[in-house]
């Protein structure tokens, strides 16, 4: 029911494979009173995807000043990684960037090396569980070894710890978040496509369909 995939370097089908999985957790969960109140998450997402929407202008923003970036590390953990790896495929589909993505707890293990000036460091840093390890980690990048800071997030503390910044909509539930929080990182792909001079319906080397064997 989610209509047809019109972009070729396809993110309506990621948003949808998240619902369609979260649903299905949803289906196979035998406690009543946990179901209802999952149920409310879920219906709770359309809402707060429309709000995302209004991330825009700081994604173009942000998009503006790393255009002349040649590659880029993206970060997430938790439920959020999936959200880190999809920016990342994202920026290299469609800008043509080398954006390397980790979980920021591996990132701290050898990785880390890799930050240097001109090398910015995306991070999708939101409230919740994983919340405190992260923000531990962005302080000592920034603080410690200059890194350039791009966060996305839903707490404006949490966000200050950047250069750059991109909000995610407040009070979705940490368990569907990241059906949402894709969304900006994916505007922000975009608007970097088009600062780099590129069109994001034309991305190099992909087409519709890619049939492998």
């Amino acid at each position: 029911a989610a209509g047809a995939e019109r972009a070729i370097a396809a993110t309506k089908t990621y948003t949808a494979e998240l619902a369609a999985v979260a649903l299905l957790s949803v289906a196979l969960g035998d406690d009543a009173e946990a179901r209802r109140a999952a149920e409310a998450d879920l219906a709770a997402v359309p809402d707060a995807l429309a709000r995302a929407l209004a991330a825009e202008p700081e994604a173009r923003a942000v998009a503006a000043e790393m255009a002349a970036a040649n590659r880029a590390i993206v970060l997430g953990r938790g439920l959020e990684y999936a959200t880190a790896r999809e920016w990342a495929l994202k920026i290299k589909e469609l800008a043509n960037l080398f954006a390397d993505p980790y979980s920021a707890a591996d990132f701290q293990h050898g990785p880390v090396a890799l930050i240097e000036p001109g090398v910015p460091v995306l991070a999708v840093a939101p409230s919740g569980a994983i919340a405190p390890g992260l923000t531990e980690l962005l302080v000592r990048l920034r603080d410690e070894h200059g890194a350039e800071l791009a966060v996305l997030s839903d707490d404006p503390a949490i966000r200050r710890l950047g250069r750059w910044s991109i909000s995610i909509p407040a009070g979705v539930a940490e368990w569907v978040r990241p059906i949402v929080s894709i969304v900006p990182a994916q505007l922000h792909a975009l608007a970097l496509t088009l600062a780099r001079g590129l069109d994001p319906e034309r991305p190099r080397g992909l087409r519709k369909v890619t049939r492998t064997v």
